[in-house]
């Protein structure tokens, strides 16, 4: 990609959006970064930025989160997250006035069915949740625009279990610190589902992969997550090295895994540079 060329960020100020325009100027210093900060579902809003602004590249990451509040508020959540994001590209389009764009769609692992072994990109579909289901409908409007529009470069990125220490108390990695936060002696904290098993990705190596995957041509769907396997429990010990105890009668009866096959991570942009990201997650206090 032309380093003097301009990409736009939806969502910047949120856990992976906040660290783009950084890791962008980092590695295409002359390069022109903008966002996108009004309501995505604002057609002549969305046009008039892109008018302006001509964007070659788009990462959109604007979403309703977490699963608690799009369940909450249907309605503002299918609005944004499914329909919304095909909208916002039908503005950009309208704005860049024929030229061609590449736009960067971040989805959820979510939309897959739990499996015992790693998740490829042709896994079962079977979304956990409402919030899923509209990024599913999100992904199926785009991949219809991107039918209908030669010049329309889409690629959709599913991403697995990513935390920050950015995100809100309801999520779950905030939940956890202050867990172990208030128990700073034996460790034995409250946990339910302590026993599924996800694949967690530092926010800011999410935001590293998504920046290296859109320079690419790559198109279709493509996981983004570590490919390691970890038990929520094992999890919260792992990233804020402690040892824990949690009730037994807090196990999931019933333990579900989502866990990313990053086969086809690692072919696009090579084993040596996706182990570079993810092998060594930033360290964070549990206090």
């Amino acid at each position: 990609m032309d380093s003097t060329q301009t990409i736009g960020v939806t969502g910047a100020r949120g856990v992976i959006g906040r660290h783009l325009p950084y890791l962008i100027r980092r590695v295409m210093p002359s390069c022109q970064v903008t966002s996108y900060d009004g309501d995505i579902r604002d057609f002549d809003s969305a046009r008039a930025w892109a008018k302006e602004t001509r964007p070659n590249l788009v990462f959109h990451l604007a979403a309703v989160v977490p699963t608690s509040v799009a369940a909450g508020d249907r309605e503002r959540a299918r609005s944004v997250n499914a329909l919304g994001p095909s909208g916002f590209a039908r503005a950009v389009i309208a704005g860049v006035g024929g030229r061609p764009i590449r736009f960067i769609y971040t989805s959820t692992s979510h939309v897959y069915g739990s499996s015992a072994r790693p998740i490829a990109e042709q896994g079962r579909i079977d979304p956990q949740n409402f919030y899923a289901q509209t990024k599913l409908e999100g992904e199926a409007q785009l991949e219809e625009l991107a039918d209908e529009n030669a010049l329309f470069d889409l690629l959709i990125l599913r991403l697995f279990s990513v935390y920050s220490e950015h995100q809100a108390p309801n999520f779950l990695f905030p939940s956890l610190r202050e867990k172990i936060r208030r128990t700073p002696e034996a460790q034995r904290i409250d946990l339910p589902g302590w026993n599924n098993t996800r694949d967690f990705l530092h926010a800011q190596q999410a935001a590293d992969l998504l920046l290296q995957l859109g320079m690419t041509a790559t198109g279709g769907v493509v996981n983004v997550g570590s490919g390691t396997p970890r038990t929520i429990k094992a999890f919260a010990e792992y990233v804020f090295e402690v040892g824990l105890e949690v009730p037994e009668e807090h196990a999931d009866p019933h333990p579900t895994s989502l866990v990313a096959d990053i086969a086809l991570l690692r072919a696009i942009l090579g084993s040596v540079r996706v182990s570079s990201v993810i092998g060594v997650p930033p360290k964070i206090s549990s206090m």
